[in-house]
């Protein structure tokens, strides 16, 4: 009797999405010059809880996912399933105009721990892209100070709310030069741990670790049977998309709500230019957020992983570059603070010594450019209040000291002008006194 009632209904539900993917005229179905926006996720915790990850831009608080989904829900949003989304995007089904896809990354505990409550509560649906090596065979006890990761029996218990996709098996690092291994280690390697992770967890579904592939990834996916890919470009999911780049977009820990109703409104990312909040993007063609560096109007502009313009010092391929308050690349002098600093042509900080016209100036480690007395390869230099180096005679702190053509100060008899002059070991100049025996004026010079 129980089996009769089951199939009722499920022939309800199934007849159900039938007529719902089949009704051409549904009212409010999705634009497809727009799409549908696929939001990431990957670790959350408690704000009181979370001690070790506060630098971390994965790991978003439990109290901001969970009024992310309480929005979500009071607005009326349907969350799509990944075999829902691939649907639409093949013309097969309509989908409401709020709709959602709701995606998460590694599989972290504390997406049972805290999104799978959340998500159930609400009725929603939800996929995880799983690295499998990471999958233990028995629950842990949670650890809120440490990374962990689910259980074959926690991942059979959420399958009521979430899709399950493959997220490699043991390749989600960096390996060599600081690439990701997918993309750099040997093919036979990738096609192995993919055929790995595929049979652990049979799926069609894949997503790249770190959104990084390139044309041979997508063909060994091809080769092991994955045929959709997620990417972490922040675009949303139309008709166009191609079936191994479909983008997603990242939520993080300084994601606002405000932030979070922009990344859901379809209408939002316009192509150019595009500020939330007191933050500027970039939008590419296909809604993509613009990353690295951008070059428009004859200026550079550099956008970190989640398509954040940055302002200020960066780093990138160990060169360090200043970025302007409007963005733009700085190049020459700039002042930070009270301290100057020079940046080539390419925008990369110079270090060491700086030839710019006639003068000379050392830019220390840092960058910073000195001032005053300076050690180099053993050598003192004198640098002036505005970092030129100083030749000839100087003084200073009382003192007289001569610097020779390069710059470095002299010691022990030199000749100057035609006149001999004693120096002692620390630079300073000798004066009314006798050395070997060699009589010195009030001036400094040898009376011959």
């Amino acid at each position: 009797m129980k089996f009769v009632k089951t199939m009722i209904v499920l022939f309800f539900t199934f007849s159900s999405l039938v007529i719902f993917a089949n009704d051409k005229a549904y009212a409010n179905q999705i634009d497809d010059k727009t799409g549908i926006p696929i939001l990431l996720y990957h670790h959350m915790l408690h704000k009181k809880e979370n001690k070790n990850f506060k630098s971390s831009s994965a790991v978003i608080s439990v109290e901001a996912f969970e009024e992310q989904m309480k929005y979500l829900y009071e607005k009326g949003y349907y969350t799509a399933t990944l075999d829902e989304l691939i649907s639409y995007m093949r013309g097969e089904i309509n989908l409401p105009t709020k709709t959602v896809v709701i995606t998460f990354d590694d599989g972290h505990k504390t997406n049972y721990i805290y999104a799978y409550p959340i998500l159930k509560r609400y009725g929603f649906k939800a996929a995880n892209f799983l690295i499998t090596s990471r999958i233990s065979d028995s629950p842990v006890p949670f650890n809120p100070n440490g990374l962990q990761f689910l259980s074959w029996p926690e991942i059979n218990e959420m399958k009521d709310v979430f899709d399950f996709g493959g997220h490699t098996h043991d390749l989600h690092h960096n390996a060599g030069g600081g690439h990701p291994a997918l993309v750099s280690v040997e093919e036979n390697k990738i096609v192995e741990d993919l055929q790995t992770s595929r049979s652990l967890v049979p799926t069609e579904y894949f997503a790249y670790p770190f959104g990084t592939y390139n044309k041979d990834t997508i063909e060994q996916l091809k080769v092991v049977g994955y045929q959709y890919a997620f990417t972490t470009d922040e675009k949303n999911a139309s008709r166009n998309t191609g079936v191994y780049e479909i983008g997603r977009k990242g939520v993080y820990p300084n994601t606002s709500l405000s932030k979070f109703k922009n990344l859901i409104n379809r209408e939002y990312f316009k192509k150019g230019w595009s500020k939330i909040g007191d933050q500027w993007y970039f939008v590419k063609e296909g809604q993509s957020l613009q990353k690295g560096w951008m070059k428009t109007s004859n200026k550079w502009y550099y956008f970190d992983q989640n398509g954040l313009m940055k302002t200020g010092w960066i780093k990138d391929q160990n060169k360090w570059y200043y970025l302007n308050n409007s963005g733009a690349m700085a190049a020459g002098w700039v002042k930070d603070g009270s301290i100057w600093y020079y940046l080539d042509s390419s925008g990369a900080m110079r270090t060491g010594w700086l030839k710019q016209g006639n003068a000379w100036y050392y830019l220390d480690s840092s960058g910073a450019m000195r001032t005053g007395w300076y050690k180099d390869a053993n050598k003192w230099y004198y640098l002036a209040g505005n970092g030129a180096m100083r030749t000839g005679w100087l003084f200073a702190g009382g003192q007289w000291y001569y610097l020779n053509a390069s710059g470095a100060m002299e010691t022990s008899w030199r000749i100057v002008n035609g006149t001999w002059y004693y120096f002692y070991n620390d630079g300073r100049m000798v004066s009314n006194t006798s050395i070997g025996g060699y009589q010195i004026d009030a001036n400094g010079a040898w009376i011959k």
